[in-house]
């Protein structure tokens, strides 16, 4: 991946990748939503940003660091057990 490329090159040792922000979109195909790089357009449907970050920091000997936003505007049961119990999960994917 070029940005992970392009950070090494710039003498990084690492990357953070946003895997969720807090507008709830996930940029894995993640089961607990819709609300999903599955559902773009991004590589008809079958992308998966965080997988391609993780393989290019293997591939280039970088560090991945992650940042999976616990608050979720576009989740009815933020704030509720039911929601942890999804946040749990999302971060069980990643």
């Amino acid at each position: 991946m070029q940005i992970v490329a392009a950070a090494k090159a710039g003498g990084f040792k690492g990357v953070v990748v946003v895997a969720k922000h807090h507008d709830g979109f996930c940029l894995w195909p993640t089961k607990t939503t819709e609300h999903n790089i599955s559902q773009s357009p991004y590589k008809n449907g079958k992308g998966d940003i965080m997988r391609e970050y993780r393989e290019a920091c293997d591939k280039l000997g970088m560090q991945l660091g992650v940042y999976c936003s616990p608050w979720d505007r576009n989740n009815a049961n933020y704030g509720t057990d039911e929601y942890i119990k999804i946040y749990r999960a999302q971060l069980k994917e990643l």
